[in-house]
């Protein structure tokens, strides 16, 4: 005999509407969730492309502000220091010569329209011709190669002594060179005359530096008519002569073995110096050199302002003729050596 449990109370209206809410329940949530998904997410529940937080995080510089963080001077192809100095741009150096001062600065341009005059001597026999070193030339270094007319610019003096890299002794006025060049203007005590072409932006070259692009060193330069002497010969005191000049830390700006005759042309100051000297017994060296720094055991750096020294060695004798330190605004005068 088998007994089947009974529930012992009817089943009410209540009890039967729970029941029905029970079973429909899972079934008007699934219709929640597809209408819903039918519908498409809310406006305020977008999730932002990870990459404009990166965007937002991380703003890209205005062109205004990448303008204002360039530093200044000089195009960035040319070097920022030379012979330890700072290297100026012409606008710059324009500034520089206007205060009348003559002490020694470095200048980066382009260096074009090379001429001397038809009448230079030292031209003769000397392959590059009226552009050798020693002829005085003429040049104008400019902003960019492009740069004409009235924009800024320098008139170069490039006096005898003082090498020229060949890509501007070729003298191809129609594409000027990079260059930097230590010089000097002419000082406050020098007139300029009123119609005088280039007042204010004269400029007096020692050393080209760099050129196109790479360092340039102009080397030890011989008299005219020297070029075949054995170099064994020619330079065999090149260092001493140099070391006359060059202290701690200098930059020799100009190296030369000339005849006594042609010091004149190259320094006549230096000239002027060597005639109460004994006579040199032969050709001589002219040496010029950039000072720049004192080491802690002469006089701390940045005592004594850049200045040019120079000295004359008898090339025979090994004997100190002249020296001494072009006038600026620490004037220390050019004297002959004595015994």
């Amino acid at each position: 005999m088998i007994v089947q449990p009974t529930s012992t109370n009817p089943r009410g209206r209540a009890r039967r509407a729970a029941w029905v809410i029970r079973l429909a329940t899972p079934v008007i949530l699934l219709l929640v969730v597809i209408g819903s998904g039918l519908l498409g997410p809310k406006a305020d529940v977008v999730v932002p492309d990870a990459s404009q937080f990166a965007l937002a995080a991380s703003p890209l510089p205005s062109a205004s502000i990448v303008a204002d963080t360039q530093p200044a001077g000089p195009d960035p192809g040319f070097p920022a220091v030379s012979g330890h100095l700072a290297v100026l741009s012409v606008p710059e150096a324009l500034t520089e010569l206007a205060a009348g001062s003559n002490r020694p600065i470095a200048v980066a341009g382009f260096l074009g329209q090379t001429a001397t005059a038809d009448a230079c001597v030292a031209a003769k026999g000397d392959a590059r011709g009226l552009l050798g070193p020693f002829c005085e030339r003429r040049a104008r270094l400019v902003v960019t190669s492009g740069t004409v007319g009235r924009d800024a610019h320098l008139h170069v003096r490039i006096p005898p002594g003082v090498r020229l890299p060949p890509a501007v002794e070729s003298a191809d006025d129609t594409i000027p060179v990079g260059v930097v060049i230590i010089g000097h203007g002419s000082g406050a005590n020098v007139p300029c005359g009123p119609t005088e072409r280039g007042c204010g932006e004269r400029f007096t070259a020692d050393r080209v530096t760099w050129a196109g692009g790479d360092p340039f060193d102009p080397g030890p330069v011989l008299d005219t008519g020297l070029e075949l002497l054995p170099s064994t010969v020619a330079y065999r005191n090149l260092g001493r002569a140099e070391a006359l000049v060059a202290g701690l830390s200098g930059t020799i700006l100009i190296a030369s073995l000339v005849r006594p005759a042609t010091i004149a042309a190259i320094d006549p100051d230096a000239a002027l110096a060597m005639a109460a000297a004994p006579a040199a017994t032969g050709l001589v060296w002219y040496v010029r050199s950039l000072e720049t720094a004192y080491g802690p055991g002469r006089i701390p750096p940045g005592d004594v302002p850049p200045r040019v020294s120079w000295a004359i060695l008898d090339d025979t004798t090994r004997r100190t003729l002249a020296f001494g330190v072009r006038e600026q605004d620490d004037v220390f005068p050019a004297s002959a050596a004595r015994g």
